[in-house]
């Protein structure tokens, strides 16, 4: 069984939702990154356990204020990131492999 957690509610990055040391990166680079991890949720805790291993080449969606998506995929440890990121209003979405 495979179960993917995820919270219903886009990502919102705007300046008012980061903190004061995060504000002071934001104005000296402007971009941002969202990252995970993907895994096989053995026991249906919605956390990561040790025995429990990352999916690899899973298809993760990225797109912005409801705009067309960009796309990339899960590693060799399930991981993933979207690098350079403006601020808005972001959802991410798994595909099922």
């Amino acid at each position: 069984m495979i179960s993917l957690v995820e919270s219903q509610q886009p990502f919102n990055i705007t300046e008012s939702a980061l903190s004061a040391e995060a504000k002071s990166l934001l104005s000296s680079t402007n971009l941002l990154s969202i990252n995970g991890t993907i895994f096989q949720d053995l026991n249906s805790n919605a956390k990561r356990d040790s025995e429990e291993i990352g999916l690899i080449g899973w298809t993760i969606k990225l797109s912005r204020n409801g705009s067309e998506s960009i796309a990339t995929r899960t590693d060799g440890f399930g991981h993933y990131a979207f690098n350079n990121l403006e601020p808005g209003v972001y959802s991410v979405v798994y595909l099922l492999n």
